[in-house]
């Protein structure tokens, strides 16, 4: 693809995108070209026609000069700030390049495979998981749900809580079906993800959380996601945020409708209001009525020793980011995240480009992210 014109006009850039598109039709599938619209309604359900057709072609747009998804077009407010402004963020398509650049892509398994990452660091769990990869598991599967009634199931190699569920076992007869029905699940997922091959899913003995974070909402485990980047002999802690369930969800997900918001990352303290999806601003957790902003995460000195000395054992990947959930024991490992995402700059309304490029030492210096 030739160089794109860069312009501050929205109904430019629109034309533009649409010339885009029609070069690149063969990209967008139907199924692609549904999913941004279904995101544009949601976000703007009152659009006409003609302002849905602009703001989806001032998408591709995006897209293809800043490597901006849809939905950050929305999260940034990208269709309606200038180019200079646009150049401050980390889009998706630019994380991938830093995160090339600075985490050992031979590496990725250990982070990216559920159960890898668990054998790794089995000590900071505190809980038992297994893997099922098919027929074959029946044995470790029935006695691991005999030991464990109640129990998570998670496809072993997918992010943003896709698949993500709690099942409870009553009885033998429930037992073989419930083990066809995972193995089944896993299949489909990984066929419908489209981000990998690997069917496998691994269980997981359910997380006690501690009542200082549970009584936040008590149906989902609320994590606090812990980015770690080692650079120039230290390892720094970026910008830390609390995700919280909502109205009685499982599954703590900004992509299937829970609550973040950012943590100061020197006093444990909750530094903005909680933020949904589709940028709802939410000061009190709508369920059970606790202040979000201001709120003081437990423990936090020994959380942010636990990153750093997890980080640590990681040499070949510096950029990582940790969920970890806290217990009456201490804080656990929940996962590691190969290419955790930039979300703070949604959090404080800003680009964060030049800080994280300032820590890390790696800079983008192309004009675009796919020259």
């Amino acid at each position: 693809m030739k160089t794109i014109k860069i312009t501050d006009n929205f109904e430019e850039a629109a034309a533009i995108g649409k010339s885009i598109f029609d070069e690149k039709k063969n990209v967008y599938t139907d199924e692609m070209i549904q999913s941004i619209y279904t995101i544009i309604d949601l976000n703007i359900p009152n659009a006409s026609t003609e302002e849905r057709e602009n703001l989806f072609y001032h998408s591709v747009y995006d897209y293809w000069v800043y490597g901006a998804t849809i939905g950050e077009e929305f999260y940034f407010n990208f269709y309606k700030i200038s180019d200079q402004e646009k150049r401050s963020y980390i889009t998706t398509r630019e994380k991938v390049l830093y995160i090339r650049k600075l985490n050992k892509k031979e590496d990725a398994y250990i982070l990216n495979n559920k159960y890898e990452t668990y054998k790794r660091f089995k000590d900071y769990y505190k809980r038992d998981m297994i893997v099922l990869n098919d027929e074959s598991d029946y044995d470790a599967f029935s006695e691991f749900v005999d030991k464990h009634k109640t129990f998570v199931v998670k496809p072993s190699e997918l992010g943003l809580g896709i698949g993500v569920h709690k099942e409870t076992i009553k009885s033998e007869e429930e037992k073989q079906i419930k083990f066809k029905q995972i193995l089944n699940e896993g299949k489909c997922h990984a066929e419908e993800s489209k981000r990998t091959e690997n069917a496998a899913v691994v269980l997981e003995e359910v997380i006690k959380q501690a009542d200082s974070l549970a009584r936040i909402h008590e149906a989902s485990v609320n994590g606090v996601r812990v980015t770690t980047l080692m650079a120039n002999g230290n390892i720094h802690i970026i910008h830390p945020w609390i995700k919280m369930g909502v109205n009685g969800d499982f599954v703590t997900s900004a992509f299937l409708g829970s609550i973040d918001a950012c943590i100061d990352a020197k006093t444990g303290i909750v530094d903005t209001v909680g933020i949904g999806e589709f940028g709802q601003r939410e000061l009190y957790h709508p369920n059970s009525g606790i202040q979000i902003k201001g709120f003081q995460i437990p423990r936090w000195d020994e959380l942010i020793e636990l990153a750093k000395e997890l980080s640590g054992k990681l040499p070949t990947i510096p950029y990582i980011g940790w969920d970890f959930a806290l217990t009456d024991e201490g804080w656990v490992i929940m996962e590691g995240n190969f290419t955790g995402d930039f979300m703070w700059q949604l959090f404080y309304g800003k680009g964060m480009k030049k800080e994280f490029e300032d820590l890390s030492g790696v800079k983008l210096n192309k004009q675009f992210w796919w020259e």
